[in-house]
């Protein structure tokens, strides 16, 4: 609604409503004088002089133009066929919504508010004017005006609803039982951060989760996976090797068996491959669209974010924004999100991997989360030369009702995508 046209005023739809008594009490701080050009503003000010005469009474659409008639009789002929089309109409309009004119309306006198401002910037750049209360007196009488209507929600402080509401929520268990049994499921408008260095199994841990067995898809979660790191075609043959427990040799072997055990969840996995630096904006449009139970994105640092104002001041404030954005997309559309990312080389060769190793994040990501997982491995060495298929998997945060926070040790699969106690 920011580029509505200011001849919007003229709209039947909206001066229909104008003839409301309610719809006037309720926005009349909204109209002003200046809004309307001529011969508009005869109409206006009928409007205006009624609704101050009459505390309860709508106008009449018929009676506006017997009023108009009466208070001004020397209108020439012009206007006077001007404003009576204009009140006719009215008479056979479609009235717009609340909501709508509302909008209409609102942007309709920013456009005039501004217009005022800049006058008096034009008069004092003139020297027509030497102080700023001219400025003040309008930025003080219209401010309020400014200000987005709230979107709070009110919420219940009654121990048996609370308890309720907590029955009634869906948790996502983990697939790693080991890990279930330490944190407890995950629920919708939660934020989970996976992070671990280069090919140390992340990606793996997340195709485990979602689709091993007893994972999210089995689990019957509408799962969206937005992929920008490996190819997404990789990321699916190894969705399906992780529910089948096949290999991709063996995937090719045996299409048949594997289409029928990768048919008990494949409606419930939707894969997107999505280009460096596509918008955060973007997902969330999609997932409330689509209103998936989880949201995954492999990687989450590789998206782009609009900054709050201006450009931003680093890499950090740029990472900051994008996960509070993650963060609004899992408490508005009721879903659990879960993001991917990088640790830093400090966390190179650690077993324990904590959020403070993030690359370009030391604690920006995870203040925003609910629970950090990090996925460390031992480092090669010249005695050890073969890598290690053991896996440590850390909680350095953990807001649920657990709030459990440690390293437990696991086995990945690599083969098939999984890891097993």
């Amino acid at each position: 609604m920011d580029n509505i046209e200011v001849d919007g005023t003229m709209r039947p739809e909206l001066l229909a409503l104008l003839l409301r008594k309610d719809f006037w009490r309720k926005y009349k701080f909204k109209v002003v004088p200046e809004m309307f050009a001529k011969p508009v503003n005869i109409l206006y000010k009928t409007i205006s002089q009624f609704h101050d005469q009459n505390e309860e009474d709508d106008l009449d659409k018929v009676k506006l133009w017997e009023m108009i008639k009466i208070d001004h009789p020397v209108l020439t002929d012009a206007v006077r066929l001007d404003l009576y089309e204009l009140t006719e109409s009215i008479k056979d309009c479609n009235e717009w919504s609340e909501e709508f004119a509302e909008k209409v309306l609102t942007s309709v006198w920013k456009q005039e508010i501004f217009r005022q401002i800049a006058e008096v910037g034009v008069l004092g750049s003139q020297g027509k004017i030497n102080n700023l209360e001219g400025l003040k007196d309008i930025v003080d009488r219209h401010s309020d005006g400014f200000i987005p209507k709230d979107n709070f929600v009110e919420n219940t402080m009654d121990l048996e609803d609370l308890i309720a509401d907590d029955e009634n929520l869906q948790k996502w268990d983990f697939g790693l039982e080991p890990l279930q049994d330490k944190l407890g499921g995950m629920s919708a408008g939660q934020f989970l951060q996976i992070m671990a260095r280069p090919d140390a199994g992340k990606t793996a841990f997340l195709i485990s989760a979602v689709c091993g067995p007893g994972g999210y898809a089995s689990q019957g979660a509408k799962v969206d996976w937005y992929g920008n790191e490996e190819p997404i075609k990789r990321t699916r043959w190894r969705c399906i090797s992780s529910h089948t427990g096949m290999t991709k040799g063996e995937l090719e072997q045996n299409v048949s068996g594997a289409n029928e055990l990768w048919a008990t969840i494949k409606q419930n996995v939707r894969t997107f491959d999505i280009p460096f630096g596509t918008p955060v904006e973007q997902i969330a449009v999609r997932t409330r669209d689509r209103r998936p139970d989880i949201v995954i994105v492999d990687q989450i640092d590789k998206l782009g974010v609009q900054p709050m104002a201006g450009n931003f001041v680093n890499e950090t404030e740029r990472l900051r924004i994008l996960y509070v954005k993650f963060r609004e997309i899992a408490k508005k559309y009721d879903c659990l999100v879960i993001g991917v990312c990088q640790a830093s080389a400090e966390a190179e060769g650690k077993r324990i991997v904590t959020y403070d190793m993030a690359e370009n994040s030391k604690t920006g990501k995870a203040a925003e989360c609910d629970v950090f997982i990090g996925v460390g491995k031992s480092g090669l060495s010249d005695q050890h030369l073969t890598e290690d298929n053991t896996r440590y998997i850390t909680v350095s945060k953990n807001k649920l009702d657990s709030g459990w926070k440690g390293t437990m040790s696991c086995l990945i699969q690599p083969r098939i995508s999984r890891y097993v106690p």
